[in-house]
């Protein structure tokens, strides 16, 4: 009760703060807002700039890493135990929060949403935050925001059949249901993807751990079913539930080509489940409510063979998350508009081994969020959002409340027609991992949140008849409290000061070619006193896309990354070298009909994105899509 009453005296003087701004109209944008699919419904309310990955660069991808990690400014490596290692701008992996149609999902003991493992099915875009990041996104994102987007049902087809198929026994094969009447739609669909391993380049040179040819211990068969109900009421009601369900029976895990270890996932699932509306409650009001559910399993096991017989380490973990998400909008005359929300997620983990954690051990976090924005127009053509959060954590072992407040400021002013400059700065948090607070050998439940003050400039213009696009972003990002190890105990030692530039340009003289350069520049100072691993100085993407009669499309996609900092098991810190890759694809439609032709890693380069990881070599797919 005493918790309750202090969120809503918080909710009370953030309403009373930001009701103070006055705004004329802005006559130049109109906006097609989606009910359910985003948590914020144009650009301004992200606060910083939105990256977009559309869905069609997803089609020839058998995981969201693979369809991200040939992004600039964006890594998306495979970590120690098989998963991915996501980093934004340097950020790593627990401070970055995913989430699927604005809805976050657990990430679990170690705080990673494991995005290789997150299922393909129905993917619109992949919207994707690296600058300040909006109150509206609640809070724990610090390093930036990942949202993936489902398409909306279709209303003129029923089924859509996916297949892609790659080397060494690859193959991704997905169904799915979807179409939208007058007031209800539904989507489900399920998918396999299996592999019997990556095959490495013909460059590798095998270690006295790894025979190269095809990577050791990379086979698994990953199982997928998502769906989707919403129904319209009243004509301003909207009513959904989704879910989504992933399960592996068994998958090993490759181990550095520098050590030999045996390890392997069994009984490995996650789920999800939410239930949302979105309802009229006056003329210039609505309310949108979400609950949530999900949570993930699985049985980690280290052998002392490669028979996988004599058995070392035998750990079960169960996790389990909940969340009540709310928020409140009311429109004003003068196109002013007021959100206020709150927003309640709980986290509890289970777990026991044959090692530290003899009997079953719980451990929980409450995490309590208010908050509000407001969104104006000052001057024409001149656009203010401003907003503010506060948080507070409750540990199991630490229920002191302690606020943190997070606010944040964007701009976009028109300057001349056809462009668009923004101006960001907020305050992030991420709050600490249940394993930095509850590990029975490092865990640490004093250890405050981590913070990071961001600021991001954006300029985007458009020339010469809208066939030449410009974009352009500095950035700067002071993070403070950063939690490492530190005497073998997790700590709030490391502080960084980063910054950079993201520059692209696109070229479209006419619908038979476009052509894309993007840039981007990292670095930190020298004041800093921790490095950004995984992450190079420079990184480029080229892209080349021709479109030949009946609508033949063939794309060259270049990727070059920089040399980098990667460090090992032991904490030590080794330089991966640069490398370039190209990857060519060409699609052939007909009808109802979709055939994809596809080339990775044309040249065969042999590559590290993580000490002692390599990555795939060339590679071959086949895709086929079918809408009926």
């Amino acid at each position: 009760m005493k918790q309750l009453k202090i969120v809503l005296l918080l909710i009370l003087v953030l309403v009373t703060i930001t009701l103070g701004g006055t705004a004329k109209q802005d006559s130049l944008k109109t906006y097609t807002l989606p009910t359910v699919y985003v948590i914020v419904e144009k650009p301004s309310e992200a606060i910083g700039s939105l990256h977009i990955i559309e869905g069609e660069d997803v089609k020839n991808a058998l995981s969201l890493r693979e369809a991200m990690q040939n992004s600039v400014g964006i890594s998306a490596t495979i970590g120690t135990k098989d998963e991915s290692n996501l980093r934004l701008r340097g950020f790593r992996k627990n401070e970055i929060k995913v989430m699927v149609d604005g809805k976050p999902l657990n990430n679990g003991y170690f705080g990673n949403v494991d995005i290789s493992k997150l299922s393909l099915l129905d993917i619109e875009e992949i919207q994707i935050l690296k600058g300040p990041a909006s109150p509206l996104y609640g809070t724990n994102n610090m390093g930036g925001v990942v949202n993936i987007i489902t398409k909306a049902p279709p209303n003129n087809y029923w089924l859509e059949l996916n297949t892609l198929f790659k080397r060494n026994n690859t193959n991704e094969i997905t169904l799915s249901s979807a179409h939208s009447f007058d007031t209800w739609n539904y989507r489900i669909g399920v998918s396999q993807e299996k592999t019997d391993g990556f095959v490495l380049s013909e460059k590798f040179i095998p270690t006295p751990y790894e025979d190269g040819g095809v990577r050791n211990n990379s086979d698994k068969c990953l199982y997928n079913i998502s769906g989707s109900l919403e129904k319209e009421f009243l004509n301003f009601h909207n009513l959904g539930v989704d879910f989504g369900y992933n399960k592996m029976d068994k998958k090993n895990i490759p181990s550095s080509i520098y050590e030999q270890r045996y390890r392997q996932y069994q009984d490995w699932m996650r789920y999800h489940i939410g239930l949302w509306t979105k309802m009229q409650v006056s003329e210039s009001g609505t309310l949108n409510l979400q609950l949530i559910n999900d949570g993930s399993t699985d049985r980690y096991l280290e052998y002392k063979d490669p028979a996988y017989e004599n058995l070392a380490l035998d750990s079960k973990m169960h996790n389990a998350g909940f969340g009540f998400h709310s928020r409140f909008t009311k429109t004003f005359t003068g196109n002013k508009k007021l959100d206020i929300g709150y927003n309640y997620d709980f986290q509890g983990n289970n777990r026991k081994d044959n090692d530290s954690y003899q009997q079953w051990t719980d451990s929980v976090v409450h995490i309590h969020q208010a908050f509000t924005q407001f969104e104006c127009t000052i001057i024409p053509n001149l656009l203010l959002t401003s907003g503010i959060g506060v948080n507070t954590r409750i540990n199991r072992d630490n229920n002191k409340i302690q606020p943190q407040l997070e606010p944040a400021v964007g701009i976009v002013y028109e300057i001349i027609p056809d462009s668009e400059t923004s101006f960001a700065i907020g305050r992030n948090t991420s709050h600490p991992t249940m394993r930095q607070l509850y590990s029975a050998s490092k865990g640490n439940p004093d250890l405050k949140p981590q913070n990071s003050l961001k600021l991001e400039i954006n300029h985007n213009q458009a020339l010469w008849q809208n066939k030449i696009s410009l974009s352009f972003s500095v950035y700067f990002n002071d993070t403070k409290d950063l939690i490492d190890l530190y005497n073998g105990r997790y700590e709030n030692i490391y502080k960084v000061q980063s910054q950079g530039t993201e520059i692209g340009v696109s070229f479209s003289p006419d619908k038979f070619f476009q052509t894309s350069v993007n840039y981007a520049y990292l670095s930190y100072r020298k004041i800093s006193d921790y490095y950004l691993t995984e992450t190079p100085k420079n990184s480029l993407e080229l892209c080349q896309q021709f479109t030949f009669p009946y609508k033949i499309g063939f794309r060259i996609n270049s990727s070059y990354r920089d040399r980098c900092l990667s460090q090992d098991d032991d904490g030590r810190y080794h330089t991966l070298a640069p490398y370039w890759k190209h990857d060519l694809i060409l699609t052939i439609p007909w009808k109802r009909l979709k055939l994809s032709l596809g080339v990775e890693n044309v040249l065969d380069e042999d590559y590290q994105s993580e000490y002692g990881y390599p990555e795939p070599g060339r590679n071959f797919s086949l895709g086929l899509q079918a809408k009926i």
